[in-house]
């Protein structure tokens, strides 16, 4: 799809999923919090139908989990959860790295070195709001060119999962 095609509408279940992710992504719902379907419906002015299957997408993402009596409560993660989520990034990132080095083109090189070059300036002019995310398209264009077929989805899935800096940065 060209960029001046007209996009699909985002379902209202993909909003309230989207709009959820983020929030308990960034730590705006910090770990432990309860989410009631009828409070979360009412604040992003849709019904509670979307508002559950959204919930359902998180609870399969393992962000939130379902107790009985007490509804959908976002996954509290801890220190441990901290390093074993480093640990499977580093297993699939560097899997993805090696691959990379024997497969890489000099055009791909080329534009990982343009993006390092503009991680470099941004940090030398304390643009450091830009570095998380050039630092994600940085490492996923690697494992990108080095797992094409399945890697880049699935440490792509390891990404979308928690995004443990921004936690500990507005902790």
């Amino acid at each position: 799809m060209s960029p001046t095609e007209p996009r699909p509408p985002m379902s209202k279940a993909d909003y309230v999923y989207n709009v959820l992710l983020e929030e308990i992504q960034s730590a705006r719902i910090p770990g432990g919090t309860a989410l009631r379907a009828g409070e979360v419906a009412k604040r992003l002015g849709v019904s509670v139908t979307p508002v559950r299957e959204a919930l359902r997408r998180l609870e399969k993402d393992r962000l939130i989990s379902y107790e009985a009596h007490h509804g959908a409560t976002v996954v509290d993660l801890g220190d441990e959860a901290l390093v074993e989520y480093y640990g499977v990034r580093a297993v699939v990132e560097g899997l993805g790295a090696r691959l990379a080095a024997a497969r890489i083109t000099p055009e791909q090189l080329a534009g990982l070195r343009e993006l390092h070059a503009s991680m470099t300036e941004d940090a030398g002019l304390g643009r450091h709001d830009r570095l998380g995310e050039r630092s994600r398209r940085f490492h996923l264009s690697i494992v990108d060119i080095g797992g094409p077929a399945f890697l880049g989805a699935h440490a792509r899935s390891v990404r979308v999962w928690w995004r443990p800096m921004r936690m500990i940065c507005s902790a």
